[in-house]
């Protein structure tokens, strides 16, 4: 098993999550991985399907289907080509399927000894005040398993990406 955190608080009325795991390959594979955006659906658990609508790196906009056929899209706010992303989710779409007012992804890698540090943070602000406030901390639990299978998921991916 390769070295991992993942760790969760609650602050400024928002869920912060934090996950990371060192994976044996080189940051370009770990890279290449990640930001192959309709691949993210088959290591993600709650998606069915990702496709870019339009552009690419900063700007870029794409659409997530959950598993229940229910779709929004989100739009990449911050890309450092080969280092890091940030994806703010669009949550006032018609069938946003959880009780958030805000969500932002970051995903980023860096290079180690071992190979690369990919690492996932997550930000959250639930809706309906205290209520909402009460719901995240009831998500801390499934959002990191959530989190370590991403990541277990993508490291079987990356090795596999390496070795072709």
């Amino acid at each position: 098993m390769q070295a991992e955190e993942v760790k969760s608080w609650v602050a400024d009325g928002r869920l912060h999550k934090f996950a990371s795991r060192v994976i044996p390959v080189p940051p370009d594979v770990a890279w290449r991985v990640m930001t192959d955006h309709a691949g993210y659906a088959d290591v993600a658990d709650n998606l069915s399907k990702v496709e870019v609508v339009s552009g690419e790196g900063l700007g870029m906009v794409r659409r997530c289907h959950d598993t229940g056929g229910r779709s929004w899209s989100e739009t990449c706010t911050v890309w450092d080509d080969g280092r890091a992303f940030v994806f703010a989710v669009h949550t006032s779409a018609p069938d946003y399927p959880y009780p958030l007012t805000e969500l932002e992804g970051h995903w980023r890698v860096e290079p180690v000894p071992q190979g690369s540090k990919v690492i996932l943070e997550f930000a959250a602000r639930a809706k309906w005040g205290v209520l909402g406030r009460l719901l995240l901390r009831l998500m801390i639990g499934p959002a990191e398993r959530i989190c370590r299978r991403l990541l277990e998921r993508w490291e079987d991916r990356m090795i596999l990406e390496e070795g072709r």
